[in-house]
């Protein structure tokens, strides 16, 4: 039971955090609209090139280790980071779509997004329940 609270708890701060994240991600989306698009978005679209490809290529970098921090910070193990971390990833990414007005389809990233979602409620499920859990990358076990 205290286990089953404890990854409630976690949970719920994890979600404040890809709200958080999601929402200062699409505040830099609109940003960078403004800067790149200032004539209106659409397709197709402008290349950033040279030092603005850099700075976003950097800005997606640090959007992974930030959400790798959290789910380091948050599991023990390293399938309890995992899962943490694909939890994390598909709120933000989830709500790093919604208050964006988007001109491609968004279905895929959505349901990649649930999917991630789903994928590391099952784990952490199973794991509560006492099933061993493992994740075979390759060959290759984690624990």
């Amino acid at each position: 039971m205290k286990n089953t609270e404890s990854i409630q708890k976690k949970i719920f701060f994890l979600t404040i955090f890809g709200i958080a994240m999601g929402f200062l991600e699409s505040v830099v989306v609109v940003y960078l609209r403004q800067l790149y698009y200032p004539e209106g978005f659409g397709f197709p679209l402008k290349e950033a090139i040279g030092r603005g490809f850099f700075l976003e290529y950097l800005r997606e970098i640090a959007t992974i280790v930030m959400l790798l921090t959290v789910s380091v910070l948050a599991g023990r193990m390293t399938y309890e980071r995992f899962s943490y971390f694909l939890y994390c990833f598909g709120v933000w990414d989830i709500l790093f779509l919604i208050p964006v007005v988007w001109l491609a389809p968004v279905l895929a990233p959505i349901v990649c997004a649930t999917t991630m979602i789903i994928f590391s409620g099952f784990i952490l499920y199973y794991h509560n329940k006492g099933y061993p859990v493992r994740i075979n990358l390759l060959g290759s076990s984690w624990k």
